[in-house]
Formats: structure tokens, C-alpha cells, sequence
């Protein structure tokens, strides 16, 4: 009995191979839209910066709005992955806070990684490039609007899950939270200019306890 063999069909090797190559190149497409922009970015200049020749590029996408729209999903995709494993410690501590025995410091060292995961890395810069790219091109318009509200709706509950955890400890010296409230409320304070919109329905629906809490601290001081 003979085994047939479809010479055609990649191996795990290759495989496991065009999607390093893959990563790489969105990788440093990423880092183009960043340092020039989405506009000035060519299929050269992005096998350039990933260290392939255009032949690695057309091997992986179409062209460039099909490596554009794949970029947008993978991004995303990216930040919630990041978000939640960073969430995860920000969780244990906001559980683990006690009133009567202040843990400022260990919250700061939570909230900082969490905060950057939603604020940093040149966020509103590639949300930008992203937008206008997009109002350009319909397949990337469609991508990027599914995956903007996807992560809006995450963000959200990330805000309201902090603010909930905030209520449950104001029970005790509000002095204790006012590093876990004023960081809370930068979540949604700190976007630039030209990305806020985003979340101008949701800023302007910011719960009353927090501002609530504001008041609280600034008269427990």
C-alpha cells in the first residue's frame, strides 16, 4: 500500500516559520506607523524593517491595505491580551486591600503596568494613523470600527470593576485610596486630544461616586 504525499502542503516547520515571519513584519510595521505614519509606509519600507526582502512580504499579504487590516486586528488583539495579564495582578491587589493596614506602594506597583497597557505605547498616536488610514479604505474602516468598539466595551468594564472595588473600601479611611481612585479616574482623563472622543459618551457618564470620592478625600486629607 502506497502513501501519497501533497508536496504542496507546508510543514509544521514552515508553518511555525511564515508565522514568525508574520509577526515580525507587523511587528515592525508597527514601529512605522509610530516613527512616519501609516501614508508614508510601502511595502519596502516594512520588509525593511522587519529585516525580509518584499518577496517575505508578498509571501505573507496582498499588498498593503491587506497587511494594514491585518495590522489593525493583531494590534488589538495584542492590547487585550496584555490587558488582561496585567489585570490579573491589579485584581489580586484591589481583593487584598485591607483599610487598616494601607498598601499604597503595592497598589502603585499594580496600577502602573495596567495603566500603560491602556494609555502607553504611543496609543493615541497609533489610534490616530489607524483612523486616517481607514476613512481612506473600507475593508480597514470595517476592521478597525469592530475592533475599537470591542475594546472600548473592555475598557469600560475594566473602569467599572475598578470603581466597584473602590466603593466596597470606603467603608474605611478613604485616606487609603486616594492613590487607587485619582489613578482610576486617569484611565479615562489622560487620552490626548483626537482620541478622547472615542470615549466622550463614557467620560461624560463617569459614575457620581467617583466624583463623590473626590470630594470625600479632599475633606479626609
Amino acid at each position: 500500500m502506497s502513501m501519497s504525499v501533497d508536496l504542496a502542503a507546508p510543514t509544521g516547520w514552515e508553518h511555525s516559520k511564515r508565522e514568525a515571519t508574520r509577526q515580525a513584519l507587523l511587528e515592525g510595521g508597527l514601529q512605522l506607523v509610530i516613527k512616519t505614519g501609516i501614508p508614508a509606509m510601502t511595502v519596502g519600507t516594512i520588509s525593511e524593517a522587519a529585516g525580509f526582502t518584499r518577496g517575505a512580504f508578498y509571501y505573507n499579504f496582498v499588498d498593503k491595505s491587506d497587511f494594514v487590516s491585518t495590522l489593525i486586528g493583531w494590534y488589538y488583539q495584542h492590547l487585550r491580551v496584555h490587558t488582561v495579564e496585567v489585570w490579573e495582578e491589579l485584581q489580586t491587589v484591589l481583593e487584598g486591600i485591607d483599610m487598616d493596614a494601607p498598601a499604597p506602594k503595592r497598589a502603585e506597583t499594580a496600577l502602573t503596568p495596567f495603566l500603560d497597557a491602556i494609555t502607553g505605547n504611543h496609543r493615541a498616536i497609533i489610534a490616530q494613523e489607524m483612523r486616517l488610514y481607514a476613512s481612506r479604505d473600507q475593508h480597514c474602516y470595517e476592521i478597525l470600527q469592530s475592533a475599537e468598539f470591542e475594546w472600548q466595551h473592555e475598557i469600560e468594564e475594566y473602569f467599572q470593576r475598578i470603581m466597584d472595588a473602590v466603593n466596597i473600601k470606603c467603608t474605611g479611611s478613604l485616606k487609603d485610596l486616594a492613590l487607587l481612585a485619582r489613578t482610576a479616574y486617569t484611565v479615562f482623563d489622560v487620552y490626548p486630544e483626537g482620541y478622547t472622543d472615542h470615549y466622550g459618551e463614557t467620560v461624560g457618564e463617569t459614575p457620581t461616586t467617583l466624583s463623590t470620592i473626590f470630594e470625600l478625600m479632599i475633606t479626609d486629607k
